[in-house]
């Protein structure tokens, strides 16, 4: 019984041993796990985290939906318009980032190539073929570049009486309206410097290019790893110069191809957007789910776009200043385009006023789940896994007297295509990150729960074992003194008593 007792001593001292040390297990591991994973997402050579940001592994896809305009003759006699959408067509997207040189002061600059191959088995139809009619963007352009710049007598008179030829309501394939076509007026301004290229497309230009050179922090050698991939710089600059106040002016978070480690679901993302030459918050919506691994799920809020009586921060995004604040959901991004009169907001105008721009305009269906902007992100590496970023681009429409087809136009707000830029992490990038981070710290949570829970095993083993071993034992000292004392009378094999002589013996 004394080795018996001992054998199980021995085993609750392990256990407990076992078990502290399983429990010690849990920040250790944990601030080990930490530490792993934003050494693997800075943004330096070697690291997983530089692999995936200089080259996601995801598909991506820009598709583009037009809006046809259906009744353009009774447009100019000041109607409303009548609206058929036509989409999606699809390209497949590559975003490399191309000459990424890492700074001294904690950053690295770099520039994304983006080039755009047409995917026809996921389009609705050919857009070098497919035709739709919507308002002459040069035409509005220059028609408000005339009443409000000072322009040489000569240039003026020579694009008024452009103006008065153009067709105001022409048709264009999409490829034409997306990538550009050759125009009269778009090639006399080029040449006096009032335009960027000699020809329009809301996409001219892009393809095979890149949005300008970007700094952003690496995490390399740094305290604060929050900051990872912030952007410090967009071409040369550290604020904007396109906003009406210093706040709307700041160049806040990502560029949204890549967050740092370790989410917070209480705080909002920020992400840069060179289209709209702003950033844009971003909110915590939900939990979700991208290839078998948990997201998190960030949305724009409506307030993202709301004018500054609904949400007063944004009177900033009041150009010139606050007295030209637009309806809420509505963008004006005309310092950012070259002056045109663009307008950008969510597709079939989601979030913005119905009485001063949906009601305005017949053919839109606003819907949540198809048009807003939303980040699928793991929260641990801070990967966004699926997103779905989402415009429309707008023109306003008014009318000026000296040009005949637009004299008598309404006003409004006029759509014009609306894309999604979206990416998908593929299959075999999911399988890498699970296998860099998810496998890793699967395999560490089993152990120091098993070494607890075995620990913890053998203490409650031990314990039991010893108790009942306790409680036998004060009978078996009685049975003890028993035999001690002689109480028990026991015979010899010749019937004689222990202890007494026997009468054969002499």
């Amino acid at each position: 019984m004394g080795k018996t007792t001992g054998c199980f001593t021995c085993l609750l001292v392990v256990g407990v041993v076992l078990a502290v040390v399983g429990a010690v297990m849990f920040p250790v591991v944990q601030y080990l796990i930490h530490s792993e994973v934003v050494q693997q997402t800075m943004l330096e050579n070697g690291t997983m985290g530089y692999d995936l940001w200089q080259d996601p592994p995801a598909d991506v896809s820009m598709q583009f939906w037009v809006w046809n305009l259906t009744n353009p003759a009774e447009v100019k006699k000041g109607k409303k318009p009548f609206l058929v959408q036509r989409g999606p067509y699809t390209y497949r997207e590559y975003m490399p980032k191309q000459n990424i040189t890492p700074n001294n002061n904690g950053t690295v600059s770099y520039v994304t190539e983006k080039s755009y191959v047409l995917d026809l088995n996921n389009s609705i139809g050919d857009p070098l073929k497919d035709r739709f009619t919507t308002i002459n963007i040069p035409l509005m352009t220059f028609a408000h570049k005339i009443t409000v710049m000072d322009l040489p007598g000569f240039l003026k008179t020579l694009l008024l009486d452009l103006l008065r030829i153009e067709d105001a309501f022409p048709s264009h394939t999409v490829h034409e309206m997306i990538w550009g076509y050759p125009d009269a007026l778009v090639k006399l301004a080029y040449d006096n410097g009032l335009a960027p290229f000699p020809e329009f497309g809301v996409f001219v230009n892009r393809n095979n290019s890149n949005d300008g050179v970007f700094n952003v922090y690496s995490g390399v050698n740094q305290e604060n790893t929050d900051k990872i991939n912030h952007i410090t710089r967009w071409k040369g600059q550290s604020e904007l110069s396109f906003w009406s106040t210093e706040e709307s002016n700041m160049i806040n978070g990502t560029d949204g191809s890549y967050n740092q480690p370790f989410f917070d679901k209480k705080k909002p993302l920020y992400v840069f957007s060179s289209d709209i030459c702003r950033s844009i918050i971003a909110v915590y919506e939900k939990e979700t789910s991208v290839r078998d691994m948990p997201t998190w799920r960030y949305v724009g809020p409506p307030e993202a776009f709301a004018n500054a009586t609904a949400y007063p921060p944004n009177v900033g995004f009041c150009t010139p200043n606050a007295s030209y604040c637009l309806p809420s959901g509505l963008l004006n991004v005309s310092n950012c385009q070259f002056g045109a009169p663009i307008v950008m907001s969510l597709p079939h105008f989601l979030y913005c006023d119905p009485k001063e721009v949906i009601d305005l305009v017949n053919g839109l269906t606003p819907n949540k789940e198809e048009h807003q902007t939303f980040f699928d992100v793991e929260p641990m590496t801070g990967g966004p896994l699926n997103v779905a970023k989402r415009l429309q681009i707008n023109v306003v429409i008014q009318p000026y007297e000296n040009i005949p087809d637009i004299s008598k136009v309404a006003k409004f707000f006029l759509p014009i295509i609306w894309l999604n830029e979206s990416a998908h992490i593929t299959v075999d990038g999911a399988n890498e990150l699970k296998s860099n981070v998810e496998t890793p710290i699967l395999l560490t949570t089993i152990g120091k729960w098993s070494v607890l829970g075995f620990g913890g095993l053998l203490v409650i083993l031990s314990i039991i074992v010893l108790t009942a071993l306790w409680i036998q034992k004060p009978q078996d000292s009685q049975v003890d003194n028993s035999i001690n004392d002689g109480d028990i009378s026991t015979a010899t094999p010749n019937g004689n008593p222990i202890g007494e002589r026997s009468q054969l013996i002499p």
